[in-house]
């Protein structure tokens, strides 16, 4: 989960009716029907997980929690006031209830009685040094929809950027908020340095809640190497244990903490010349939850990478292959022509899109990416045209790589998200085929025991795959056009 700003955007929610068949890979996805009208006014949350952070890659995962296989709290927004909100549905989006959240929702998260919304305001008097914070907590009765307790947890004054984090484990439920103070000065401008200062870390604190309506809170100091290196990311397991990520141009360093923020454990591993493009992505292995698994981004010379930090065997486990000519010749037949030669030619990073878990394997998603000049002059096109698929046993063995081929194409720094669920021992990848002015939804489906793969276009517009609302027996799925957002159901 990543610290990120709301993305404001407007949005009118209506829905598509598509048709086509699916061969025998790909039988799971069998129709559409129509929504319920409680969705018509809102759309999904882009960038619910983290406040104050700017970044190019838009995610809408950490806006959907899941209470069961046909249930979850959505963060979402409201058309036109673009105040954000907080449901609860059902797998065909009945609204159970819905609640307005005054202020900027920065995460979610879940009790085995309520749902958290926790959302920030800054207050400014005219001759103040600097701004203040204020950190919210809502919680709501999962079953009747009941406001429960609106509490002020955290209020802090202060001239920099500071960042709020909620630390889930990996079924949703609460675990604690993360502050992060940055080395960017509030007011200042976005410069080519305004990437390094958010990096850069001041200090940490910990909001634990002592209890279920947080009146017991703490607010707790944390003692980290992420004061003195680069910030790359946190992660909490179901027993509150988390860990801090952080890296400097020689080592990518992972701590581990207790529920109560003591430093508990430590370990590092060389890893230089990461490449800017891109964060790290974060799991806790479902098989271990003393292991964090670690998708860094591509470094120079492109790297395909992936680490197990494993502290109940303090040991790090660490795969690399350069991921050059000979690496794609081996698991995809490009064609020889020029103009694909100078595209691996010319790779400039392996961006990691996320790991997913499945039958005691691990599943790591990555998208290859390059910018070349555009149609027009000046301008200049974000290529995303393969998505690689890399799949481990437990000690980091390659399975198999697969590459998917897609030739996306934007002109603008702004890339729609990919999104992934495996259902029925099949991965399902949303995402998108075509240039700008072309590109169309599309799902790659790949057995997970032949390893067999099929990509099918919808024909549709293009998808925000990150906010599909992934179900037991369905899904739904946002696609966009222009400025508009639609949802439309499929069943498995």
């Amino acid at each position: 989960m990543l610290f990120v700003f709301i993305h404001r955007t407007r949005v009118l929610l209506y829905f598509l009716l598509l048709s086509f068949n699916f061969s025998a890979t790909a039988q799971l996805i069998t129709r559409q029907t129509e929504t319920n009208k409680d969705w018509s006014t809102i759309s999904i949350m882009a960038n619910a997980g983290g406040a104050h952070i700017h970044q190019y890659n838009y995610t809408y995962q950490n806006a959907i929690l899941y209470i069961g296989d046909t249930a979850a709290v959505v963060a979402a927004m409201t058309n036109g006031t673009w105040k954000p909100r907080l449901l609860q549905v059902d797998d065909k989006l009945n609204t159970k209830w819905d609640i307005p959240v005054d202020g900027n929702l920065f995460g979610v998260a879940k009790t085995p009685k309520l749902g958290l919304a926790f959302y920030t305001r800054y207050e400014k008097e005219r001759n103040a040094p600097a701004p203040t914070i204020l950190v919210y907590v809502l919680g709501v009765d999962l079953q009747s929809g009941e406001i429960a307790f609106d509490k002020l947890i955290m209020e802090r004054q202060s001239d920099k950027h500071v960042e709020a984090k909620v630390l889930t484990g990996p079924d949703g439920t609460f675990q604690h908020v993360l502050i992060r103070v940055s080395n960017r000065r509030y007011h200042e401008k976005y410069n080519s340095n305004s990437g390094k200062w958010e990096g850069e870390s001041i200090e940490f604190n910990l909001i634990t809640s002592g209890g279920e309506n947080f009146s017991e809170r703490q607010i707790l100091p944390i003692k980290t190497d992420g004061t003195d290196n680069m910030f790359d990311g946190a992660i909490a397991n179901n027993q509150g244990d988390f860990f801090i990520v952080s890296s400097n141009n020689k080592n990518v360093v992972v701590e581990k903490f207790d529920r109560h923020g003591k430093a508990v454990d430590r370990l590092a591993t060389n890893l230089t010349k990461l490449s800017t493009f891109g964060g790290f992505r974060l799991a806790i292995n479902e098989q271990n939850d003393q292991s964090l698994l670690l998708l860094p981004p591509g470094t120079e010379g492109v790297s395909v990478n992936i680490f197990s930090f494993d502290f109940s065997r303090k040991k790090v486990l660490a795969v690399t292959a350069p991921a050059d000519r000979a690496f794609f010749d081996n698991i995809m037949a490009l064609p020889v022509n020029a103009q694909e030669q100078l595209k691996y030619k010319e790779l400039k990073d392996l961006e990691p899109e996320g790991i997913i878990q499945h039958n005691g394997r691990i599943i790591a998603i990555r998208e290859v990416l390059t910018s070349e000049e555009g149609k027009y002059p000046g301008s200049w096109a974000t290529a995303k045209h393969t998505i690689i698929v890399s799949i481990y046993d437990q000690d980091l063995k390659v399975l198999t790589h697969i590459a998917c081929k897609k030739e996306f194409l934007s002109y603008t720094l702004r890339k729609t998200s990919i999104g992934y669920t495996v259902r029925n021992n099949q991965l399902i990848i949303a995402t998108n085929i075509g240039d700008l002015k072309n590109a169309q939804g599309a799902y790659i489906v790949i057995d997970l025991d032949t390893y067999k793969k099929e990509t099918i276009n919808t024909k549709s517009y293009t998808f925000e795959g990150s906010a599909t609302c992934w179900f037991k027996n369905r899904f739904w799925i946002q696609s966009l056009i222009n400025t508009e957002a639609r949802f439309a159901e499929y069943t498995y």
